[in-house]
Formats: C-alpha cells, sequence, structure tokens
C-alpha cells in the first residue's frame, strides 16, 4: 500500500472545453479536469488495516495538475487528530475560487504549438524575440499564501509538461514509443497496465495515459476526450468509446485481450534497454 497516491480523470467527457476551437459554441455542462490524490495511514485497529481519504479538485482549467501540492497539504492536515476537515476544505475552496485568472495572458493555438515544437524566444533568435508572446508561465497567489504557476502554454488537450511525450520516451525507448504514437493515430485501443505489487503507483500509470495523449496533441484535436487515465472494472463504459486509451492496475484487464489492441506495460522488471514492454495483440498486427 502507497503511502501517497494520485491520479486524473475526465468529467461532462461531451461538454465544451476553454481553448477548444471546435466547442467554442457549444453548450450544456463544461467539460472538467479532475484531480484526485490520496493518502494511506496504516492502522491495524481498522477494519482494512489503513484509513484511506482522497480529496479532489474538478475544474475547467486544464491546468488542473497545478494544485496537486496543495490538495496532498489540505488531505494531511485532515488526517491530523481532531482536525475539522470540513473547515480545512472549505478554506482551500474559498482560496482557490478566489484565484483570478481573467487577466492571465493565453497564447494563441499556434503559439503554444511553437512552444510544444521548442521553440522559444531564445532559440528563434533577435529577429523575432521583440515579437515573442509573454511568458509560458504566470504565478497567481492568495491572501492564504497559496502561490500557483500556471503553465500558460497548456491547451484543451493538454494536462502539463510532467505528461508530455518524453515522458513516455524516457519510460519505453524510442523504438516502442513510436509503436504507441501509431496506435493513437490509428485509434487503436490502448490500455496501460501497472502493478502497485511492482512498485508502479497509479500517478505512473495515469501520466503515461496522459503522454501519450499528447502525442498527436495538437494534430487531433479531442484525443484526451477519448483518455481515460484511470480504469476500473466499476465502470467499463469506457470500452464503448472508440480507441480508448486507459490506464489501469487491475491483472484482470491483461488477461481480458478483446479489451484491448496494445497493452503497455510499466513492470520494471520487464524493462529492456528499450523500455517497458508494448504488446500488440493479434488482431491489431
Amino acid at each position: 500500500t502507497r503511502e501517497r497516491d494520485s491520479s486524473v480523470f475526465f468529467l461532462n467527457r461531451s461538454g465544451p472545453r476553454y481553448f477548444d476551437e471546435e466547442d467554442s459554441s457549444g453548450g450544456g455542462a463544461p467539460f472538467l479536469y479532475c484531480c484526485n490524490v490520496v493518502r494511506t495511514r496504516l492502522d491495524s485497529s481498522l477494519r482494512r488495516g489503513a484509513d484511506v481519504r482522497a480529496l479532489t479538485l474538478c475544474s475547467r482549467w486544464p491546468f488542473v495538475d497545478v494544485v496537486r501540492a496543495e490538495l496532498l497539504t489540505a488531505l494531511d492536515a485532515c488526517l491530523e487528530p481532531d482536525a475539522d476537515a470540513a473547515a480545512i476544505i472549505a478554506r482551500l475552496y474559498t482560496a482557490l475560487n478566489a484565484l483570478s485568472t481573467s487577466k492571465l495572458p493565453f497564447p494563441t493555438p499556434t503559439e503554444r504549438a511553437l512552444f510544444w515544437r521548442g521553440v522559444t524566444a531564445r532559440t528563434c533568435g533577435d529577429a523575432c524575440r521583440a515579437h515573442w508572446p509573454a511568458p509560458w508561465t504566470a504565478t497567481l497567489g492568495t491572501e492564504d499564501g497559496i502561490s500557483l504557476s500556471i503553465p500558460l502554454w497548456v491547451g484543451a488537450d493538454d494536462i502539463g509538461a510532467n505528461h508530455g511525450p518524453a515522458r513516455l520516451v524516457a519510460m519505453f525507448g524510442a523504438e516502442q514509443a513510436v509503436k504507441i504514437f501509431s496506435a493513437v493515430w490509428a485509434r487503436a485501443r490502448i490500455v496501460f497496465c501497472g502493478y502497485a505489487h511492482n512498485g508502479v503507483a497509479t500517478e505512473q500509470v495515469v501520466s503515461c495515459v496522459l503522454s501519450a495523449a499528447s502525442l498527436v496533441s495538437p494534430s487531433l484535436v479531442g484525443t484526451l476526450r477519448r483518455a481515460f487515465p484511470f480504469a476500473t472494472l466499476a465502470d467499463l463504459s469506457f470500452l464503448q468509446v472508440s480507441g480508448y486509451i486507459a490506464g489501469v492496475t487491475n491483472p484482470v484487464f491483461e488477461s481480458k485481450e478483446e479489451w484491448w489492441d496494445v497493452m503497455c506495460f510499466l513492470d520494471p522488471h520487464q524493462r529492456t534497454d528499450r523500455g517497458a514492454v508494448v504488446v500488440l495483440s493479434a488482431q491489431y498486427e
């Protein structure tokens, strides 16, 4: 059992999203980006041997990942003896909602695309430096001492730099990352699988799913809509989504070969010189 872990999930998948041109005139409840943190405290006197608490923040902004540390701090405070959990969460809720994003200088879609391709004021030279957009990050703070560094370049299909393509290449190696890229582009059913007993954290599985989605972003707008960073047997509705990219920690998914075209194992014991293992199903090959 891990002392701390985290995950990302999405709500209102068909709803309109900020920074998403295809949804600019859409209606209904907005697409929500959700960051979830979990804290486990072992206690043999309890029924399951541990006190497990979770805290989730849902936002219409894609850079929801930046609040992870604040959520963990609040969750730790809730676990203190005689802590007033409701009051702690209420203060955090009020402080975060007091942050105003109305004046943030968000880059245009073209500027965001340039950032993802490694083009910066430093690399493009003096000729264009004077016309370069505002800094790529901005800091928002509150009277309660909360300070968040906002990545302005994040778009509707991005979560943050920690889940970019480089992370996937580092985990699986270039050769196997290309297989994953081709599968995402072809809308194959992709599952990232990692087990706790092998030392793989849920947040590692989640990050691989988000990194896979970023492989074709922003070329294929809407890729994140078919990403399920943490899928479970309790809700198999994702199986009805064309070309889903799912993250799982249950061995059952590995045995259900009819559920996937590409299985990507994060098991560190299976790592080779090229990275972790990518298995293609017979029908996909």
